[in-house]
Parts: C-alpha cells; sequence; structure tokens
C-alpha cells in the first residue's frame, strides 16, 4: 500500500501504538473486528467487553486522525493492527488502577492513555516509526516479488 507514508498514517498508527502501551489490547482488536471485517457492535461489545460507545468512540478518533478519510482509516487499522499487537509490549497493567511498569506509577485506569501519551510520548513515537517502516518494508518486498 503506497498511502501510509504521511502525517495522517502517523498519525493513527501513534494512536493504535499507544492504545497497546496503555493495555488496550482487547479495544484494538474490537476496533479492528468492527471496522476491517464490518461485525456487529453489540456482538463485539459483549465479546470482548467493552460498550458500543467506547467501540464507536476509537473508531471515530481513528477516522480523525486519518484526516476524515475512512477508507484510509481503514486501510491503516487493517495493515497495522496485527503487528502492533505482535510487536508492540504492553506497559499499562491493571483493572481499575493501572500500573506503568516504565515508571512504576499507579495511575487511575481513566487517565493511564493521557499519562504514557505525556510521560512516555518518544517511546509511542518510537515504536509508531518502527511499525511504518515495517510496512513500508514489506510494500517494497511485495513489488519486487511482483515485478519478478
Amino acid at each position: 500500500m503506497d498511502n501510509i507514508d504521511g502525517h495522517f498514517e502517523f498519525e493513527v498508527i501513534r494512536y493504535l501504538v499507544l492504545k497497546k502501551m496503555a493495555g488496550d489490547e482487547l479495544l484494538l482488536r474490537a476496533t479492528y473486528d468492527y471496522m476491517v471485517h464490518d461485525l456487529n457492535i453489540r456482538d463485539l461489545a459483549d465479546l470482548y467487553g467493552y460498550s458500543r460507545t467506547v467501540i464507536r468512540a476509537t473508531k471515530q478518533r481513528i477516522i480523525e486522525k486519518s484526516g476524515g478519510d475512512r477508507r484510509l482509516a481503514k486501510e491503516i487499522v487493517a495493515r497495522t493492527t496485527r503487528e502492533i499487537i505482535r510487536h508492540v509490549p504492553r506497559y499499562g497493567v491493571g483493572r481499575l488502577y493501572g500500573l506503568c511498569t516504565l515508571c512504576r506509577m499507579y495511575i487511575d485506569n481513566d487517565h493511564i492513555v493521557d499519562h504514557f501519551d505525556k510521560y512516555h510520548s518518544d517511546l509511542i513515537n518510537a515504536y509508531a516509526r518502527m511499525i511504518l517502516e515495517m510496512l513500508r518494508r514489506n510494500d517494497k518486498n511485495a513489488k519486487v516479488v511482483r515485478q519478478t
């Protein structure tokens, strides 16, 4: 995919990385299934334990970060979610209160994403760049295979 190379793409990937680092892997999976596979949101809410509102809001935030381009947002989520889940570690743990394993602070779960965005932004950006580079490498390899 040649589209994943600009500002909007990086912002979507960064947002997905942030969610994974903060411990929201199941929300990433639910959003992936909702956006990519068009599964029923009620079934996804029951399966993953998130409200329909949270899943819809996450989808909407991803679309906003893609510059309002729904097709681009879906494409980025489809291409990156599995790689993010596989390669980005989870640093936020806990149910009621989250523990940031990077700085050993307990944070109310309502604020753990903000904590990571504020105090660990460089690490989020590094993982986002890593995922973006992996996609670019995969795209180059796919072009070479198609040409031969």
